[in-house]
């Protein structure tokens, strides 16, 4: 680990995005890179517990281009050290595109509550209140201000968003409801046997979840299928094609 305190680390965002997060935590009264690297220390762990299989170099690459595709701002964040070399080092065994973790984790955090509903489905989080409730957990906002859940809370904002693809994996959902994003069959190490439902960073993001925006450049992992030009990709094509025929 390096003796420095804190570590800078370069990248290319979304500018939407930056300028969004910029807005909310000035609003906050936050200081946002301090902020961003207690998240990013909970959020690379999760990345690399819920993306048990590396990219392929072809995955990598298409997302690295469909991430170009966007309008970045070149950002420097100073992280905490280990939290920098953490991520540095989860992102390179796992052939994760770095700039786009980040951006896939400002998505989530600036998103509006429309936007979350529409990919997740709308009473998503009244399905996270009752597993809560129902494991004798306190929701955050009903305790005191500054109660240490609060704060918890507070560097933990997506708790919630992996409590419900959780729930989703084991079936307690209360309703059937749609899967978010697509389904994917590699599956991961904490799924229990249900690794055919998507987790957070194995979930695919494309040009279809949100109307005229392209997303794809934020995946953290892809499956070659859904890369094109890929051999798998091509057989896939060639087993809808055969599905097809009269």
């Amino acid at each position: 680990m390096s003796d420095k305190a804190t570590q800078k680390v370069s990248a290319k965002l979304w500018r939407d995005l930056i300028f969004k997060l910029d807005q909310k935590v000035e609003a906050a009264c936050l200081r946002r890179d301090s902020w961003l690297s207690k998240i990013i220390a909970i959020e690379v762990e999760r990345l690399n517990k819920d993306v048990c299989v590396a990219n392929s170099e072809e995955a990598s690459r298409f997302i690295s281009g469909q991430l170009d595709v966007l309008d970045r701002k070149l950002v420097t964040l100073t992280l905490d050290s280990a939290v920098a070399e953490r991520l540095n080092e989860v992102c390179a065994a796992k052939r994760i595109v770095r700039d786009a973790f980040i951006c896939r984790l400002i998505f989530w955090l600036v998103a509006s509550g429309k936007v979350v509903d529409r990919i997740l489905g709308v009473g998503w989080d009244d399905e996270v209140r009752r597993a809560r409730l129902n494991a004798n957990l306190v929701d955050p906002d009903t305790l005191y201000p500054l109660d240490v859940s609060l704060i918890e809370a507070l560097i933990d904002p997506l708790g919630a968003t992996h409590d419900y693809f959780q729930l989703q994996r084991d079936g307690k959902l209360s309703i059937s409801r749609a899967e978010p994003f697509d389904r994917n069959p590699t599956g991961s190490e904490n799924s229990e046997g249900t690794g055919s439902l998507p987790n957070f960073y194995m979930s695919t993001f494309n040009a279809s979840i949100l109307k005229d925006i392209n997303l794809w450049g934020l995946n953290t992992y892809l499956a070659d299928y859904n890369v094109p030009g890929t051999l798998a990709q091509k057989e896939l094509d060639g087993e809808w094609e055969l599905l097809s025929l009269p």
